[in-house]
């Protein structure tokens, strides 16, 4: 009697890890409700763990003139940290820093960090389609892609 239950039930198993895909799909929002189970990623997933940005940041005295020859910090901003230096620059003449970065891809959140007393420091921006837009100064004390000012909390 035992070897029949261990026949019946080995039989079972193996019928139950057979693989069969043509018929199974997985619930998913980007393609009208199921894409096929041998498909292991949605459409315009790259496996990519670092993106390249833009950045254009100028700096602007209390009455809209350049700023030049001053240094800009900008740090990755994750979970409340700003440990990660993405790049360091000079304003130009005109006041006006423009460059690309590489950055992780988890990464939306940036703090600029100016060495003018004039401007805002320490400027929390976020990225928009892959672009910082920021001024820091200027008559309106700051505008583009800034949300307010980075403080750490300790």
């Amino acid at each position: 009697m035992k070897k029949v239950i261990i026949a019946v039930l080995s039989i079972l198993l193996l019928e139950a890890c057979s693989k069969n895909d043509s018929t199974l799909t997985l619930p998913n929002n980007n393609n009208n409700g199921t894409t096929p189970v041998g498909k292991i990623a949605p459409d315009g997933f790259g496996y990519q763990t670092t993106k390249q940005i833009t950045v254009n940041v100028t700096l602007q005295s209390n009455i809209g003139g350049a700023l030049p020859h001053i240094p800009v910090t900008l740090y990755a901003l994750s979970n409340n940290d700003t440990t990660l230096r993405v790049a360091i620059a000079v304003t130009n003449a005109a006041g006006n820093i423009h460059y690309t970065a590489t950055v992780p891809s988890n990464i939306d959140s940036f703090v600029v960090k100016s060495n003018c007393f004039s401007v805002l420091n320490n400027a929390k921006v976020y990225l928009v389609n892959k672009t910082i837009n920021c001024v820091l100064g200027g008559t309106t004390g700051f505008s583009g892609n800034v949300v307010g000012t980075f403080h750490k909390k300790h």
